[in-house]
């Protein structure tokens, strides 16, 4: 069954992404890459990797903020906050030059 870079990062096992890092250095006349559907350029790739990253962190931090344990429910305004500090630090991690990118909603 082929699946989207995003099902294959998250289904997959380190193994394994020797071989599709390889298969995708081979480029776009390499027709044989069992594992993803419409094989994304690999800089399409990190980049839909790192918008969904960067969008279950967020989500993340507004869901434990609100509805966390210990803590109980901190707000709406808190909540947002807290998925901004998560979101900078994994910016930060992945080597975003700005890694401050917050939003309010």
């Amino acid at each position: 069954m082929k699946r989207t870079i995003l099902e294959f990062a998250m289904h997959s096992r380190p193994l394994d992404w020797q071989k599709a890092a390889d298969q995708w250095k081979a480029g776009p006349g390499f027709d044989h890459f069992p594992a993803v559907d419409n094989r994304p350029t690999m800089d399409e790739a990190i980049s839909e990797l790192d918008a969904t990253i960067q969008g279950l962190t967020r989500l993340r931090g507004y869901l434990d903020a609100r509805y966390g344990h210990g803590c109980g429910d901190q707000g709406h305004t808190d909540a947002v906050k807290e998925a901004n500090r998560l979101t900078t630090k994994v910016r930060k991690a992945l080597g975003y030059t700005y890694p401050k990118c917050e939003v309010s909603f």
